[in-house]
Order: structure tokens, then C-alpha cells, then sequence
């Protein structure tokens, strides 16, 4: 199921060419500190720039579970409506707080944190969020603010929509279950069945431990051998390799897992052969990797190398001073 999961999100070899942002970004890349999104699209392309998640074929929207995500530009429909619940009362719901969004933001850019403060009635952060997932309004981050945009509607219906997401999800983060993808979209068991049983013959099952779970029948051919065991990554915080979503299966152990998804901000990994082996943090320029057990040599070098090529960006998006350094702390 790992290397699966490698394979499928382009991080079991070698870097997809210069250039292919749009096919990395095609699962949805979470954007969080220390600008994610830029970090696994370095993972994934060879040649990444600083300014690359600000690319023309990529866009920011509010995604599933109410983060900030990159996704493909051509794909704005497919992560806001895809998310949109099907029940028509919930849907007037959502298109009356999107009308008051709209009022408040006369046209223009805002802060997520005024529009919130301007209308009370909208539920907060969670209220905006969800008014978003009718194609209407997206999201940029800065590291400092989401800001609020307005948007033309996307031209996909809402069905296709919901039918394309849960693909990908299926594509990048199975093979899963009908409970993985309700929680995945954050909506209904109900929405989450129906989704299930429309994608019909595109999903097949596979038993992963004694469990039953789908995987898109379309991707059957990166079910294979285990990764190669030489292969080092450095993925940050809400990869979709790293996705808690599977956590028992990522790392073993519970108190490793807390080191890997805490309730403070989360690090990122160390991965070695599609395997947790530490976490990470940075401070600046400085990245301080801490191991899980002793890694060899050839491995800090192959992690100090990735290091070394990050298109590292500070809190107003400019290069950080100094060029990017590992430091290797003792094992956790």
C-alpha cells in the first residue's frame, strides 16, 4: 500500500520534468508553514522556483477539511464542488452565506480574518469555508493571512465534481474506505456512500491487512514491489504521503506516531524506502532533522542534497538569508 502510494504521487524515483506542476499538484498539495505546498512540489519537480506555487497553471483554494490547498488551476471546480453536500436545503444554506460573502467583499480582496469579524452569522472560519465549496470564493495564503477572493463559477456541475474528487482521493490516498473518504471530504456518511456506489466499476477492491479497502482500477499498475530501500525523501507537514489519515499503517509505533502528527504544528518526515525514520523542522535556513534511530552515511547525504536545492522562502515569500543546511540532531 506504501509504495503504492509513492508511486502514485510521483515520489518513488525520479522528479517528474521541469515544468509539470499542474500533474503534481493534481491530488491537491496542503499549503501550511513553512509554505508546504512549495516543498512538495520540489519533492515531486525537478527545477522548482521559490515563486513556483504562484504559478499561472496552478491556483489556491479552500480544500478539503478546510485547508488551504494548491491545486491545478484548470481544477478550481473539482476541489470546491466536489465538496459541496447534496442535500438542497444545506445548499440554500450555503449559497445564501456565499451571497453575503460576495456583499461584504464588494468585488475585492479581503482578509479571511475582516470578512469573518463582518458577519458573525457566518459561523467563523468553518462557516466561510464551507460557503467556498461552491466554487465562488478562493483562497490565497500568505504565510501571515488567508485572504478571501472572489471567483467566477466554475463551468463542471456539482455531481461531476463530487465524482472527480473522490477519484483522486482514491488515486493519491488509497487505497481507502468509505469511512477514509467521508472524513477526508469532512461532509455526511450518507454523501460519502452515495459517492461510493456512483463511482461504481472506476473502484475495485484490494484487502490490505484482513481489511477491505478500494483503490481506482485505473491505477492497479502501481500496485507492485516495495520502493526502493536507498530512496530518501524529505516531506513536509501534510504531504499527502504523510496524510494522518493512515497513520497506524505509516508508523507503527504510538508515541512515534505522536512525534509525526502532534497536537502542536505538525513536523515534517524523514522518509527512507517509503518508511518514517524522523521528522524535521526548520528555522530559517537551518534544517534540523531528528532521527528516529541511526541512519547511515549515504543517507544524511542523500537528505543533506535535498536539503541544499530547497527553494526556501520566508514569511513575505523573499529567500531566506544563507544558503539551506541540514543539522542532524541525536535519535529521538
Amino acid at each position: 500500500m506504501l509504495a503504492y502510494r509513492l508511486r502514485a504521487n510521483h515520489l518513488g524515483g525520479d522528479r517528474l520534468p521541469t515544468g509539470s506542476l499542474a500533474l503534481a499538484a493534481r491530488s491537491g498539495l496542503q499549503d501550511g508553514s513553512p509554505r508546504s505546498a512549495l516543498l512538495s512540489l520540489a519533492a515531486r519537480v525537478k527545477g522548482v522556483g521559490r515563486c513556483d506555487w504562484q504559478a499561472d497553471e496552478l491556483a489556491q483554494v479552500f480544500g478539503p477539511r478546510g485547508a488551504v490547498y494548491v491545486v491545478p488551476a484548470d481544477d478550481v471546480g473539482v476541489f470546491t464542488l466536489g465538496l459541496l453536500p447534496r442535500s438542497p436545503a444545506r445548499v440554500a444554506e450555503l449559497e445564501e452565506a456565499a451571497r453575503q460573502v460576495h456583499e461584504v467583499l464588494g468585488g475585492a480582496p479581503m482578509r479571511q480574518a475582516d470578512v469573518v469579524a463582518a458577519l458573525p452569522e457566518l459561523g467563523g472560519t468553518r462557516g466561510l469555508r464551507w460557503a467556498s465549496t461552491l466554487g465562488t470564493l478562493v483562497a490565497t495564503w500568505d504565510t501571515v493571512d488567508t485572504i478571501v477572493h472572489p471567483a467566477p463559477a466554475p463551468t463542471i456541475a456539482p455531481e461531476k465534481a463530487r465524482l472527480e474528487l473522490a477519484r483522486r482521493f482514491f488515486e493519491y490516498l488509497g487505497p481507502a474506505t468509505v469511512k477514509d473518504l467521508q472524513w477526508w471530504l469532512d461532509g455526511s456518511r450518507t454523501d460519502a456512500t452515495e459517492t461510493l456506489a456512483a463511482l461504481g466499476d472506476d473502484l475495485v477492491p484490494v484487502v490490505v491487512e484482513g481489511w477491505e479497502r478500494f483503490v481506482l482500477a485505473s491505477s492497479l499498475p502501481c500496485l507492485g514491489p516495495s520502493p526502493d530501500p536507498d530512496l530518501v525523501q524529505l516531506l513536509p507537514p501534510d504531504d499527502v504521503y504523510i496524510n494522518r489519515l493512515h497513520r497506524h499503517l505509516l508508523v507503527r509505533d504510538p508515541e512515534k506516531q505522536k512525534l509525526l502528527w502532534p497536537q502542536a504544528p505538525p513536523p515534517g518526515a524523514l522518509v527512507i524506502g517509503g518508511e518514517m525514520r524522523g521528522t524535521w523542522r526548520r528555522r530559517g535556513a537551518t534544517v534540523t532533522i531528528t532521527p528516529w534511530d541511526e541512519v547511515q552515511n549515504r543517507y544524511r547525504e542523500s537528505a543533506e542534497a535535498i536539503v541544499a536545492r530547497w527553494p526556501l522562502v520566508d514569511r513575505t515569500n523573499a529567500p531566506v538569508g544563507g544558503s539551506p543546511t541540514a543539522l542532524w540532531s541525536d535519535p529521538a
